[in-house]
Formats: C-alpha cells, sequence, structure tokens
C-alpha cells in the first residue's frame, strides 16, 4: 500500500517479513525491490583484491537516512562470513557488510544487513493475521466508530479482550480489526499477540 506497486521478494523467511516492517514502519517514506547494482571492493579469502557487482534486496529512504539493505539468513550469513570475512563479518550487534559500508559511505548513504535472526516474528504473526483488514480495510459506521473510539479514549491502554467486552452488542470485531488495521486504534504489534487478546 505503501508504494502503489507489487514490491517482489525471493525469500519468506527473510526477504518478505522485512517487506512487512518496511511497509508498516512510519519512518520508512519508499522502499524498492532489486535497486541497481553496486560495486563491492574487498579482499577475498585467499589474499586477492575483488570488485564484485552485487544488487542489494532493498534500496530504503527513510525519513532520516537511505540506503541499501540486504536480507540473509543467520546460517547463511555465518556460512559466508566464514567463507569470507571480509564481505560478511559480525558487529557487536549486527551482521556488517564492510565493503558495502565504504561504497555507501562515499555516497552519504548506508549499508545494512538484516539477518532472520534479528526478525520479530510476534510483529510478523500480528500483521499476517490482520492481512486481510489491510488489503482492504472494510467501512466503520460512524456510531461504531465513535463507540470504539470513546471506550479507548475512556480506557487507553486496555487489553483487546476488554474491548470486546466493553462494546460487546454494540460492534463486531471486525469493526475493531478495521480500525486497527487503519491505524486508528493504536495497538502495539510487537508486544502481544493479537489471536490472544487478553494479553
Amino acid at each position: 500500500r505503501k508504494m502503489g506497486v507489487t514490491i517482489q521478494f525471493e525469500s519468506h523467511r527473510v526477504e518478505l517479513p522485512t517487506v512487512y516492517e518496511l511497509e508498516h514502519d512510519d519512518g520508512v517514506l519508499e522502499y524498492w525491490d532489486q535497486p541497481n547494482s553496486i560495486k563491492l571492493d574487498y579482499v577475498g579469502a585467499h589474499g586477492r583484491h575483488l570488485g564484485v557487482l552485487h544488487t542489494p534486496d532493498y534500496f530504503v529512504i527513510r525519513r532520516t537516512e537511505a540506503g541499501w539493505e540486504e536480507c540473509k539468513t543467520e546460517e547463511e550469513l555465518i556460512r559466508l562470513s566464514e567463507r569470507n570475512p571480509n564481505r560478511y563479518c559480525r558487529g557487536d550487534d549486527r551482521w556488517l557488510c564492510p565493503p558495502g559500508r565504504a561504497y555507501a559511505g562515499r555516497l552519504g548513504l548506508y549499508y545494512r544487513v538484516r539477518s532472520s535472526a534479528d526478525i520479530n516474528w510476534l510483529f510478523q504473526r500480528n500483521i499476517q493475521f490482520l492481512e486481510d483488514y489491510l488489503r482492504a480495510t472494510p467501512e466503520v459506521n460512524s456510531r461504531s466508530r465513535a463507540t470504539i473510539l470513546a471506550q479507548v479514549a475512556a480506557q487507553p491502554g486496555c487489553s483487546l479482550a476488554d474491548l470486546f467486552m466493553a462494546t460487546d452488542g454494540d460492534v463486531t470485531r471486525d469493526e475493531i480489526y478495521s480500525l486497527i488495521a487503519a491505524g486508528d486504534v493504536f495497538v502495539d504489534f510487537q508486544a502481544a499477540s493479537l489471536p490472544q487478546p487478553e494479553n
């Protein structure tokens, strides 16, 4: 929805979760799949200088920065770093691609490696749970909308189960989920699972 076009992904384990995160991150303005190739210069495992053309998975324009993002599974990164530690290596808290960072840095951009180990699977489950509502958000009539928003305003931070109970008979769960999907009712997708409304 953010881009108004279909975004490609090759992997359900890293790239699709990345698309969901980028799509629902208010700090991300645009993201483009399969951007132009960039040249990575580094010394290979056998001491030879290498210049490799590389197509990162996404180019991301954020409110405060822009750059390339490459998606890999944790297992793949471990294997690649053992074969060629000058291309992929572990930093203090995340994986790095030093030649990618050097290329991007010359342009005032960033190069980031996304590992499957960094994916918040709770967020992913919640987004997938709301997928039908996100794809085509159903209309909520003004009376139901007012009832839901008044209840949330009267009890901020309530659980979803409490909201269901307080509005039972007046609004449907579909209407509540529609307002959540539309962003009219805020839910922290990283705090608890929507299919467990008591949490």
